[in-house]
């Protein structure tokens, strides 16, 4: 998984270009004021300002001012303010740029400025990341409300969630695994296949379907291609055959392996999807029965495309 870093890259990549416009902005050697001096002094000024306009109490009077609106509200409040933080430590590195010509103190500069923007970048990540989910429990909140009006049933309360709630569930978009379930175990809590990927590519490699090239690289023939969860706790993995003549036979050697890897109670047989070509196998802990077909369905009824986060890379 590649972790989100645009938050910090954006200051960090401002800091450089101010600073390098800040170090040609002295007309002349007698005088310390030049563009990055001034710059520093617009910036320090717009910063301020943009401080003072981050404001965490606009909350309508009917709202709990703990429920998901209010903690939107403060994080956004909190991110506007991490970004003027940014801000100022960049205007205050371009306004001392010109006081001093010594490379060392320049290189402190540069070195203060890119550790706020690290310090800010973080801070912005995590409001982020609270906003996201305090929009799900909103959501969710919401739903419940109109299947409660439609039932003719009082309108639930707002839900009471802290900072690190809300945290956790912007880290997992709101999935959820079934305890002892199979997703429980070929999923991680924000429901990525990773432990998944890491074990069929031990399997792939030790039962030999696949090559290995100069530089010791394994590429396996069969590829993970999608990854359904069911609301039992079952998975269903499709896996896309990249070589001519490979067919679900051809991957039943490895069935019994791959399940006491993956130390999951049941797995049916690989079988092909005939609408793709694909390859499926069905992953249960018991946690209830469904048909052996894809996602609960025979195969010609495939579910739509779910595949892995784009932020994976994987070769297997």
């Amino acid at each position: 998984m590649r972790t989100n870093h645009r938050p910090v890259a954006i200051p960090v990549t401002l800091t450089v270009a101010v600073l390098a416009l800040a170090s040609c902005s002295r007309p002349d050697t007698t005088s310390p004021f030049g563009i990055g001096t001034v710059i520093g002094t617009i910036g320090v000024i717009v910063a301020v300002t943009i401080w003072a306009s981050a404001k965490s109490d606009e909350l309508p009077d009917h709202r709990h001012p703990e429920g998901p609106a209010a903690a939107a509200a403060k994080a956004r409040a909190a991110r506007t303010r991490a970004w003027a933080f940014a801000l100022i430590a960049i205007s205050i590195a371009s306004i001392l740029w010109g006081f001093d010509d010594r490379p060392m103190q320049h290189l402190l500069l540069v070195l203060f400025a890119a550790a706020m923007m690290v310090l800010a970048g973080t801070i912005i990540h995590r409001q982020t990341t609270i906003i996201a989910g305090a929009e799900l429990a909103e959501e969710r909140w919401i739903r419940q409300a109109e299947a409660a009006e439609r039932a003719g049933e009082p309108t639930p309360p707002e839900p009471v969630a802290t900072a690190g709630d809300l945290h956790s569930l912007g880290l997992t978009k709101g999935f959820e695994r079934p305890d002892d379930s199979a997703a429980a175990v070929l999923l991680d809590p924000a429901g990525r296949p990773r432990p998944l990927h890491a074990v069929w590519a031990a399997v792939a490699r030790s039962q030999g379907m696949g090559k290995t090239d100069e530089n010791g690289h394994f590429t396996s023939w069969a590829r993970i291609d999608e990854v359904v969860t069911e609301p039992n706790g079952d998975v269903v993995v499709y896996w896309q055959l990249l070589e001519i003549g490979k067919t679900a036979g051809s991957m039943s050697a490895c069935k019994s392996v791959l399940q006491h890897e993956l130390r999951v109670k049941e797995m049916s047989s690989f079988e092909t999807e005939h609408a793709t070509g694909r390859v499926f196998a069905r992953f249960s802990n018991g946690g209830g029965s469904a048909p052996a077909g894809p996602a609960g369905q025979a195969p010609k009824a495939a579910p739509a495309p779910r595949p892995a986060p784009a932020d994976d890379d994987w070769d297997l």
